[in-house]
């Protein structure tokens, strides 16, 4: 359960906190009777018949059933400092049904500064309901609610939680979005930031088979905001970071965004590394970002790094992630395949792999952005790969490789006046526009609807239109250095020192001694094109090349043929 809050004009409303509700926030007990201490759980049964006043209390005073995870909580709310709960292996069925912020039934309410950490995700699990089917999406006694929250009543401000080693599941939250608690965010854990100083910390974690109904996280969502007491009425103030290191976010669902991972924020910083996003799936109208969404208001910076995403859906933009509004987004290292941005019911998707529409700085490095595809919807869909419509998008040392469109730009497109991309040692190859050949589509390779695109050292060759042989590399006006482009027909290049009309010797993707990506268990080496050793006729030497051009700029020939390393 959380109160109503509001973060900013253009965030999803959270009406202010009442008189009434701030005047019992100040007389809130906050502080336990105890200093921070440390406690195990020894029952997996869901109950709360133990002395729940401090930690001392409950390990002095236990139910029948031993301590329960839920205690064990409520027990660390009510103790000063930041306590620590040790939970075994087993599996922790929540059944206490209701909707508070107490932890007393429904969710489990964290409330104050903690650390949980489990044996392994592989044996300590946490779940909403007794039972689940994949083929029905039946969940079996599910408490309609979240599974875990951090802070949802927006009173407790400058948390410091960790969480390791777990399994969270099954988490079914089937509160309505007009809930003037606003308890409908998240569906297996619901982070929110208030004040700060703040710190969510998810280590070796699994996030799997939760169901948002009516609104956004089905994995896990992460917001921030004022909680208007004292001292903390201010938007636009940084709150914090939020860390998931070697977690997997697999088969989540939700309503609306961010099915994966779903991130909204006044302004606070998010870093995810070695985590894999696979299967997840929005089915809402408004569903985008179907691994990972991002929405922050007033800015912050996610990095993504080390990463795959794969297998999951958006509607209407965004399959893989969608980045939006203001902030700066990194993101290197990372796999973003076979992802899908489908039909939302009202337009055409974009960005089967990724979507940006960020005001803030986003870059890719280092990328893998292969097999994606949008689909559907009444007008034209557009970027199989990639979508901007953004002035600050840099692409380097990535590859663009098999994504399709039934519409408009199988790999790259750009939409919007003033969106501006740079693409840097970028391969573009192997996409295919109007993939159901319905005669609708174009721009295999990149469409330039609006905007402005500028290549470097790069290779867009091999791409196509319809299910055939076509080539259609690029549509559009786009601005090209030492730079190799297969087929000009429908483009206009401007720059110099390029390779055009001429095809790329390109090898299948492959690791090529690339990274390993994605969390422990679910790896995959990073993979790209390949040079083929034996070039055509047509393409000269690297050594040709270099004699004809001055010392100080390098030949179109003698960059290409570095692409090996460089695309990684």
């Amino acid at each position: 359960m959380k109160l109503p809050l509001i973060i900013s004009p253009v965030s999803p409303a959270r009406p202010s906190l009442s008189l009434p509700r701030i005047a019992l926030a100040l007389f809130f007990p906050l502080l336990g009777v105890a200093h921070a201490a440390s406690i195990t759980v020894t029952t997996t049964v869901d109950v709360v018949d133990g002395n729940t006043v401090s930690i001392a209390a409950l390990i002095g005073t236990p139910g029948g059933a031993g301590i329960s995870l839920r205690e064990a909580i409520i027990a660390a709310n009510n103790t000063a400092g930041a306590d620590t709960i040790t939970l075994p292996a087993g599996a922790y069925t929540l059944t206490r049904v209701g909707n508070d912020a107490t932890c007393t039934n429904g969710d489990l309410d964290i409330n104050d500064s903690l650390t949980i950490t489990g044996a392994g995700a592989a044996t300590t699990i946490v779940q909403g309901a007794s039972a689940y089917n994949p083929v029905t999406g039946v969940y079996t006694d599910s408490i309609g609610d979240k599974v875990m929250g951090i802070n949802q009543d927006g009173l407790r401000l400058g948390l410091t939680v960790s969480i390791s080693g777990i399994t969270v599941r099954w988490g079914q939250n089937t509160i309505a979005s007009n809930d003037p608690t606003f308890a409908y965010t998240g569906a297996g854990v619901d982070v929110f930031f208030t004040g700060t100083g703040n710190s969510a910390t998810f280590t070796n974690c699994v996030f799997t088979e939760n169901y948002n109904v009516n609104a956004w996280g089905g994995g896990v969502n992460v917001d921030s905001g004022a909680s208007f007491l004292p001292g903390d009425t201010a938007t636009n103030v940084f709150r914090g970071t939020a860390t998931f290191t070697g977690c997997i976010f697999s088969n989540n669902r939700s309503g609306l965004t961010g099915a994966g991972l779903n991130l909204f924020a006044d302004k606070h910083d998010v870093n995810i590394t070695n985590c894999s996003f696979t299967g997840n799936n929005g089915l809402g109208d408004g569903a985008a970002g179907g691994g990972i969404n991002i929405r922050h208001t007033n800015g912050g910076t996610v990095s993504i790094s080390g990463c795959t995403v794969s297998g999951n859906t958006g509607r209407g933009s965004g399959g893989g992630i969608g980045i939006f509004i203001n902030q700066i987004v990194n993101i290197q290292n990372t796999a973003i395949v076979n992802n899908s941005a489908l039909n939302n019911g009202v337009t055409s998707p974009r960005g089967g792999g990724l979507i940006n529409e960020s005001q803030g700085a986003t870059t890719l490095t280092n990328v893998l952005i292969a097999g994606n595809s949008v689909q559907g919807g009444t007008g034209t869909p557009e970027g199989g790969g990639l979508s901007n419509s953004s002035a600050l998008l840099v692409v380097r040392n990535t590859t663009i490789s098999g994504n399709t469109s039934t519409g408009d730009a199988g790999g790259f497109f750009s939409v919007q006046a003033g969106a501006n991309a740079t693409l840097t040692n970028v391969t573009l190859t192997n996409n295919r526009a109007d993939n159901d050949n319905n005669a609708t589509g174009q721009g295999g390779g990149i469409k330039v609807f609006s905007g402005t695109v500028t290549l470097q050292n790069s290779i867009v060759a091999g791409n196509f239109k319809g299910p055939g042989a076509v080539v259609d590399e690029i549509i559009g006006a786009v601005t090209a250095n030492f730079s190799l482009i297969g087929n000009l027909t429908g483009a206009t290049v401007s720059g110099a020192n390029n390779l055009l009309n001429v095809a790329a010797p390109l090898a299948t993707l492959a690791g090529n001694g690339g990274p390993s990506v994605g969390a422990t268990g679910s790896t995959s080496v990073l993979q790209t094109h390949a040079l083929l050793i034996n070039r055509p006729r047509s393409m000269p030497s690297a050594r040709a090349s270099a004699r004809r051009q001055p010392r100080r700029s390098p030949s179109p020939k003698s960059t290409i043929h570095r692409r090996r390393v460089l695309i990684r």
